[in-house]
């Protein structure tokens, strides 16, 4: 499902990657979708490499939970429990994306059973032979163990974040996803942090970007040796990069009229569909449209551009989408708005940016 304007009505709601597994054992179980065969093809592949068969030998199982709320979470006893906000709102049918995020959640319940941690190290420090060729070397020299001080919260949030690498470059998912799903965090984290609480003990998400692109060359050292050809591998060619650059809001000179301007660098871009969506939030709810131009099915304001994927190059490819929305279209009169914006390529949502907007309606 392709990130329509629909999504962005959840992204003030926008949880991190955790939530309790008790919070969602309390939910409806939702299956037999193409959700759940999706997830739990990722999930197999996963587990099913040299590598995933070092993990601790649990009955793993994939839970789609009817929550509005984005969330994913793992109960250290093998079950994924994924909200059916992030599946439809974010995930999407990128496998990329999913491998990310349930290797994240398998890596939790590696930390919880660390008797099985050293097999796993091991496994990566095996020589490596490509298709074909000679297995002379290892891939890596070094056992990461000693990188994450594993009692503390902040750190297994790191180690969860490189072992869903290392899982995912195994089984063929580009590790460029998992930056991907990280550089929308960034942005969607920066909308809502304060009110979430049990945040505190995870990482800021700009943090875990950084570390996951210090991790990125191992990774992808294991995928290339794996997947010589990436077009064939399961989750396929890695994805766009792109991102949003300051978005800036004016009102026209008559008073009247936003003129909203959204600059965006992207390559690897080659034949994708591209497209920037506009939503605007009072509090946590989505304003409407009073202008059927302006109007999305559910009645909310959507603004939405789309164009084809530029040619790919060593340069960042930069342009421009400029939007112009009529007051008369905001079915609010709340003076302060903020304004979600998310930057997609295909099924992949490749950044979010939230910015605070003021108006001064014009009288009647």
């Amino acid at each position: 499902m392709a990130p329509n304007l629909r999504r962005a009505a959840c992204g003030a709601a926008l949880l991190a990657c955790l939530a309790a597994p008790a919070a969602a054992a309390k939910s409806r179980r939702v299956e037999n979708t193409p959700t759940n065969a999706l997830a739990t093809e990722v999930l197999n592949r996963l587990i099913s490499t040299p590598l995933g068969r070092t993990l601790p030998p649990l009955p793993w199982d994939f839970y789609l939970i009817d929550d509005y709320e984005i969330s994913a979470s793992s109960d250290g006893a093998g079950r994924i429990f994924v909200s059916t906000g992030m599946a439809a709102w974010y995930l999407g049918q990128s496998r990329g994306i999913w491998a990310a995020v349930l290797g994240h959640e398998i890596g939790h319940a590696l930390l919880h059973h660390s008797a099985s941690w050293p097999a796993f190290q091991a496994e990566l420090a095996a020589p490596v032979a490509p298709p074909g060729g000679h297995a002379d070397r290892a891939l890596f020299g070094y056992s990461s163990a000693a990188r994450f001080n594993v009692g503390s919260a902040q750190q297994r949030e790191y180690a969860a974040d490189y072992i869903a690498l290392m899982l995912m470059a195994a089984a063929g998912y580009h590790p460029d996803y998992a930056l991907r799903l990280d550089r929308w965090m960034v942005g969607s984290q920066g909308d809502t942090a304060p009110a979430l609480g049990f945040l505190a003990a995870h990482p800021p998400w700009h943090n875990r970007e950084e570390q996951a692109r210090k991790n990125e060359s191992m990774a992808l050292a294991l995928f290339d040796s794996r997947w010589p050809d990436a077009a064939r591998s399961p989750g396929g060619l890695p994805p766009p990069d792109g991102k949003l650059g300051p978005i800036t809001v004016a009102e026209s000179a008559d008073k009247r009229q936003l003129d909203i301007r959204v600059p965006l660098t992207i390559e690897k871009a080659t034949g994708v569909g591209l497209r920037v969506a506009v939503a605007f939030l009072a509090g946590r709810t989505r304003v409407g449209s009073k202008l059927a131009a302006f109007r999305a099915p559910d009645g909310s304001l959507a603004l939405n551009f789309s164009f084809g994927g530029q040619a790919s190059s060593s340069m960042e490819k930069r342009r421009e989408v400029t939007f112009r929305l009529p007051l008369a279209a905001l079915a609010t009169t709340k003076p302060k708005l903020r304004m979600a914006v998310f930057f997609v390529a295909g099924d992949i949502v490749l950044d979010v940016a939230y910015v605070p907007v003021e108006i001064r309606f014009p009288r009647s």
